[in-house]
């Protein structure tokens, strides 16, 4: 059992993963892996050979120290997908600004609209005896309010919330 507590950890920590990473691949429970680790239990058959196979793998990967030019080159790599990264990141910034000004004038017109439509009951009670050039205002103004709410409805502005929120989870990782 000891062996299998060595050998586990040693390879578990060699690929760098997490408990139920490994017991992911080896097709087992995490806490079947936990308790191979403590040396309680062992791994069966088919998951001792994932293992050993995963061993053979991640020794044959092994690369030897890189040379002056593979140094050079992952080197210049490295700062092209950091400027990648920049441009990315300042597109996806400028993409946010952009959204979060739309939802901003979408909720404000949203709001105007139904305030109007609110107003526009009591606004025809006071204008009932007035000639109808005045109150084909009314009915203007609510023709209006209502082509708002058509262009930004609730379900639009959710819409915007939940992308700004996406770009905003996105520039955070």
């Amino acid at each position: 059992m000891k062996a299998n507590k060595n050998m586990l950890t040693a390879l578990r920590k060699q690929a760098n993963w997490t408990q139920s990473d490994l017991a992911g691949y080896l097709g087992v429970h995490r806490s079947l892996v936990s308790l191979t680790e403590l040396g309680e239990r062992t791994l069966p058959t088919e998951a001792l050979i994932k293992a050993t196979k995963l061993q053979q793998y991640l020794d044959s990967e092994k690369d030897p120290e890189p040379d002056e030019k593979t140094t050079a080159l992952l080197a210049r790599m490295e700062a092209e997908a950091a400027e990648e990264l920049a441009r990315l990141r300042k597109d996806a910034d400028y993409e946010l600004q952009k959204l979060k000004r739309e939802l901003a004038e979408a909720e404000k017109l949203h709001e105007e609209a139904l305030q109007t439509l609110k107003r526009l009951p009591l606004l025809r009670s006071y204008m009932e005896d007035e000639p109808a050039g005045i109150r084909n205002l009314i009915d203007l103004q609510e023709y209006k309010a209502l082509k708002k709410l058509r262009i930004h409805p609730p379900k639009k502005l959710v819409q915007l919330r939940v992308r700004i929120r996406e770009l905003e989870e996105g520039m955070k990782g």
